[in-house]
């Protein structure tokens, strides 16, 4: 979505997606990224935002994967999930579907047919190009956004690990690292004696 929703979701996610968003932009030599939201003529942001749940990863009209997870440690190691993967491994009637899918869903956020973003794509030589041949702003449009980045919130929200482990977090660990030894000790005394007095 173009913006989270409260203060909670700006100061955790919309921090980690503004590091996430620098990541990428930093790394990409030959200026290829960008990161689009789907916007409504009619819904201004500041009032909200159109907020996509699908998660679809398609990948040089090669592999198209659509699925519940998210590209997280979390979603890909400790959630159930389920996702599907199309590779085409060369065989160009699996290419021509991966491709007409990408279209469909570039058309359905552009407002126009999947065979006018074919059209755009092939004439502009990039998808870049052809989406902005084909927004139309008041109308459905996928502008190229830059999350806004607050050095304070980012100085203060931990490293993305927290949020996203790799595996599940032990629960001796947590209450070993967060309680004093000897608090933890009298306290596991106490419980055993108030058991064996019981």
């Amino acid at each position: 979505p173009y913006t989270q929703s409260g203060w909670l979701e700006i100061s955790t996610m919309g921090v980690l997606r503004a590091r996430i968003h620098r990541t990428l932009r930093d790394a990409d030599r030959h200026r290829r990224y960008r990161l689009y939201c789907p916007m409504l003529g009619w819904l201004h942001h500041d009032e909200g935002c159109l907020n996509i749940h699908s998660k679809v990863l398609i990948v040089d009209d090669e592999l198209l994967m659509v699925g519940s997870s998210n590209l997280s440690d979390r979603s890909l190691a400790l959630d159930t999930e389920c996702n599907l993967v199309i590779e085409a491994r060369g065989d160009s009637r699996l290419s021509a579907m991966i491709a007409a899918v990408r279209e469909r869903l570039l058309a359905e956020h552009l407002g126009c047919t999947a065979q006018d973003v074919a059209r755009a794509t092939a004439q502009q030589g990039g998808l870049h190009a052809a989406i902005a041949l084909l927004d139309r702003a008041g109308e459905r449009t996928l502008p190229s956004v830059e999350p806004e980045f607050d050095a304070t919130l980012d100085a203060m929200v931990p490293d993305r690990h927290l949020f996203d482990p790799e595996r599940a977090l032990d629960a001796e660990t947590i209450v070993a690292d967060l309680v004093p030894r000897d608090d933890l000790q009298t306290d596991t005394r106490r419980r055993l004696i108030g058991i064996a007095a019981g």
